[in-house]
Parts: structure tokens; C-alpha cells; sequence
């Protein structure tokens, strides 16, 4: 209920595959590897304990190892091609709102470090395919250039929140549709 008040649409819940564990407070979500096989499931705690909130916000109710993939890659991929862009977000909840909102060519990392294995998959996309990295406000625009350096020869953009619409940790998506669509249209830019 909190995620669709803040503006996620339950055909978008559904469509991402969301549910409850009631044992553990959690809200679940699956995960699947770039084929579409599942192969965990992350909760996000909905308790009323706040120090369970503080310390173990999210946590893997079936662990999986989230380094070797993207979130979300399986469905993004035909779109990714299509549109010859792919936007990377640091979690899975901004892959939801940017879908639901027209930008169905989104993935995360579920964190804020790109792996080995997460650099082969962008890498895997072509020359053709830009990628668009949209890190949550706190990480500044050395952080992200440091980050993306290993992407060498590929078409590289960052979103930068020069007109402060967002505060501490928040993602590019987490202040709503117009927020996103002006960092998205007038704060990209290109990471030499």
C-alpha cells in the first residue's frame, strides 16, 4: 500500500512479480537472471520495527548472487534494443516507477558498485547503445565517471541533479514523473 500511494500502480506491482512474506514483514520481489530465470527473491521489511527498518531495509528471502546480473535485463533487453539505450539505476524500485512511467528500458544493480559480470552484460549490448547511469543524489559526478571507467568505448551518460529537485539519497525517480523527465531531458550529460 505504501509503494501505491507513493504513485506505483498495482498493474505494475503485479507486473513485476510483487507479493508479501507475512513470516518476515516483507514485501517481495523476484529476481531473475538475464534469461527470465527466477533465482531469488528480495524483501523489503513493511514492519512497524524501526530498527529492523534501519539496519535491514531490504534483504534476500531466497539469496541469489546479485553481482552477476541486472535487475530487470530479461524484460528491458527488447526495449533496450529498440530504443538503443539502456538507463541503469542503482535499485530495483526506480526499474518500476520508469517502467510504469514510458521508459521500459531500465535495469539496476542493486547497489551502487557495477560489478565484473554487470560490465560484460552492458557490454554485451553493442557500441550502438548508449547507457545512461542514473545514480541516486549523493553520488556525485566523479563517483559516477570513476564507476562507468571500465565501460571504455561506449556511448556514456550520466543524470546529474544540477537544479537540486532532489535531497540526500534520493534516486532520480523518487520525487515523481516530472521530477525524472527533467533530469532525464535537460540534466544528462556525456561521461568522457
Amino acid at each position: 500500500k505504501k509503494w501505491y500511494d507513493e504513485g506505483l500502480k498495482i498493474y505494475t506491482q503485479k507486473y513485476f512479480g510483487e507479493g508479501i512474506d507475512v513470516r518476515s514483514e516483507r514485501i517481495t520481489f523476484p529476481i531473475h537472471n538475464k534469461d527470465g530465470e527466477l533465482i531469488g527473491v528480495k524483501g523489503r521489511y513493511c514492519g512497524l520495527n524501526k530498527e529492523i527498518e534501519d539496519l535491514y531495509k531490504y534483504l534476500y528471502i531466497v539469496p541469489c548472487n546479485k553481482s552477476i546480473e541486472l535487475y530487470n535485463f530479461h524484460r528491458a533487453l527488447p526495449h533496450i534494443k529498440r530504443l538503443k539505450e539502456v538507463i541503469i539505476f542503482e535499485g530495483a524500485k526506480s526499474t518500476w516507477f520508469a517502467t510504469q512511467w514510458g521508459f521500459p528500458n531500465c535495469v539496476s544493480i542493486e547497489g551502487d558498485k557495477l560489478s565484473d559480470e554487470q560490465i560484460k552484460l552492458l557490454k554485451s549490448l553493442g557500441l550502438d547503445i548508449r547507457l545512461v547511469f542514473a545514480y541516486d543524489k549523493d553520488k556525485d559526478k566523479e563517483f559516477v565517471k570513476d564507476e562507468v571507467s571500465r565501460l571504455t568505448g561506449r556511448m556514456r551518460y550520466g543524470i546529474l541533479d544540477t537544479s537540486n529537485l532532489l535531497v540526500d539519497k534520493d534516486s532520480p525517480i523518487d520525487k515523481g514523473i516530472d521530477v525524472w523527465k527533467h533530469l532525464y531531458k535537460l540534466n544528462k550529460y556525456r561521461i568522457n
